[in-house]
């Protein structure tokens, strides 16, 4: 309506005018010569005001519509120093103005799409300046996350990366707590694709039939290791002494074992500790008594310390031990019992961390949550600490050794725990690189401390934004991009009083002015109005880059998923 009012209607008065002097001039008593020159003029001048109107119908056109964008991941399309994130524009002032213009002059009613689910215009008023965006591959090491509500693109921008990682050749672990299936064969149909059909790897809770095992406590140092780990996945509360107490008894039951010359799982620690703590002490004493007997100074120096606990353990009286373990219980037996036990305590397991990156595998963590979000939360909890005790393994002994990991970790406050912190500083250290999917910072913080929450947040230099579902949050990842100066227009109307031989009169002036006003250089209100597969990037200090993001225009000519549900049908979760 603006254009039409602004260009459109003074083209046809001007068109009209223009004829009605060419036709009339000896009317108007202009002659030939004026006369002909004026009509042309005025009609030349029309056809100005049509090609702008054209134009910018078509600028119109273009901020209003929303084009998908696709991508075609094929071996050796993609540079092997870069990652691909789409299309877009480095987002300046001038961007900003622009939208201010608009919203200030109220044309956004005639640039809005009525069938797009965001504000198309956001990235229509760069699109001419749209070009491939790519981040450096070394610039991952700094971590990304990927913040977005429910459907907007998340997981989809995991395809992306996950995809350009496989086909680099390099070792790849997914951690997905709910399970997307897209995801899986997207996943599975890259690796055949890429000629590495073998170095795929699938561990799920709710297919055990088709599952690798993975036992998350195969690799640790000391019991103090162990010990750390279960607590971190118990419900501590308020009440941290019981928590204590279980990362006491685990310590007692895991130190026993070693000194037994048997490697700890879950299934043993939750046997000894809560079932069959007596049979234990039996089999230990007995072999301490033979050490003794046979004076054995190296063995009863070894058994010593573990004795100590358990003697501990068993004077405590039974009535108040249940009672303080009454919250590890549920804990131990959710992933000990039945089949999803034997993919946790398998010795040796299908999959470690070692064998990710000494044999380049590309390993898919399906952890089911929507069937079991507390096993799913913990079995994921101890994968990654699983991970930050190698990488600060390989940290503490080698630290001039960088080894490209990709780890993908979608919803990832669902496997939050207090020492992520440490995982992201450490493993920047190590060279892996780290990108976490969530919906909002508040997800986070339901799970750790704001403070902890921001600290996460911070520890990830490249941040992808995508529509974000409410004001509060988007002005958190608004202040993350700073302020700019825009100018805005100010109309001022003067009235001044005038005394003359008649009396008073009053004289009026109107003119505008343009003021320096600071504004957010990407204001809230975008962030909640970003369209499907749009985002906002922060990257490394940069000023943002406004990106579409592509699907992949690729078949999935390998299904995987298809076969698991079936051979796995019937089966309890268990």
């Amino acid at each position: 309506m603006y254009v039409q009012n602004y260009y459109l209607k003074p083209f046809i008065i001007e068109f009209f005018l223009g004829c009605v002097v060419l036709y009339f001039r000896h009317y108007l008593l202009l002659g030939d010569k004026i006369g002909i020159l004026t009509g042309v003029s005025i009609i030349l001048l029309s056809f100005t005001r049509f090609y702008k109107y054209l134009e910018k119908s078509s600028l119109i056109k273009q901020m209003s519509k929303n084009s998908s964008l696709t991508v075609s991941l094929k071996k050796g399309k993609i540079p092997k120093d870069k990652v691909f994130i789409g299309k877009g524009f480095v987002w300046q002032n001038d961007h900003v103005q622009k939208m201010y213009d608009l919203k200030s002059m109220n044309r956004l009613d005639g640039l809005l799409n009525p069938n797009s689910d965001g504000l198309s215009l956001i990235h229509g008023i760069g699109k001419k300046e749209e070009k491939n965006i790519y981040l450096p591959v070394e610039e991952l090491n700094t971590h990304t996350a990927i913040v977005g509500t429910t459907g907007v693109g998340k997981t989809r921008a995991l395809e992306l990366f996950i995809g350009q990682a496989i086909l680099q050749n390099e070792p790849v672990v997914v951690i997905d707590p709910k399970g997307d299936n897209q995801l899986v064969d997207r996943v599975y149909d890259l690796c055949i694709k890429a000629g590495r059909k073998n170095d795929f790897m699938f561990f799920s809770l709710a297919h055990p039939k088709s599952s690798s095992t993975y036992n998350p406590l195969e690799n640790f140092s000391k019991p103090t290791d162990i010990a750390s780990r279960i607590r971190s996945i118990m419900d501590i509360g308020e009440e941290p002494f019981y928590a204590d107490f279980a990362w006491n008894l685990i310590l007692g039951i895991t130190s026993a074992l070693l000194s037994l010359d048997e490697k700890p799982t879950i299934r043993s620690i939750h046997r000894y500790s809560l079932i069959d703590f007596e049979e234990l002490m039996t089999k230990f004493t007995k072999r301490y008594n033979e050490a003794k007997m046979s004076n054995d100074e190296a063995i009863v120096t070894k058994l010593e310390p573990a004795l100590k606990y358990l003697k501990k353990i068993e004077s405590h009286p039974r009535d108040h031990f249940a009672k303080v373990t009454a919250s590890l219980e549920p804990v131990l037996a959710s992933l000990s019992h039945g089949e999803i036990g034997d993919l946790l305590s398998t010795i040796p397991s299908d999959i470690t961390f070692e064998k990710v990156i000494n044999k380049n595998k590309v390993v898919y963590f399906y952890l089911s949550s929507m069937i079991d979000n507390q096993v799913a939360r913990n079995v994921g909890r101890m994968a990654l600490q699983d991970l930050l005790f190698y990488v600060g393994s390989i940290y503490a002994h080698y630290p001039d050794v960088e080894f490209p990991l990709n780890v993908f970790v979608d919803e990832f406050y669902n496997v939050i725990f207090d020492g992520y912190v440490d995982l992201l500083n450490k493993a920047r250290g190590a060279g892996v690189r780290v990108t976490l999917a969530m919906q909002t910072s508040k997800d986070v913080e339901s799970v750790v401390s704001e403070p902890k929450a921001m600290q996460i947040l911070a520890n990830t230099n490249n941040k992808i934004f995508f529509r974000v579902p409410e004001i509060e949050v988007a002005k958190l990842f608004s202040e993350m991009f700073g302020k700019t100066v825009i100018k805005e227009r100010m109309k001022t109307i003067s009235v001044s009083p005038d005394v003359g031989d008649n009396g008073i009169y009053y004289g009026t002036n109107s003119g505008e002015r343009l003021l320096n006003k600071e504004v957010d250089l990407i204001e809230p209100q975008l962030l909640t109005s970003l369209p499907k597969g749009e985002v906002f990037m922060y990257t490394q200090g940069r000023l943002p880059y406004k990106v579409r993001m592509p699907l992949i225009s690729d078949k999935i000519e390998n299904r995987f998923m298809e076969k698991v549900i079936e051979s796995n049908r019937g089966l309890e979760y268990v």
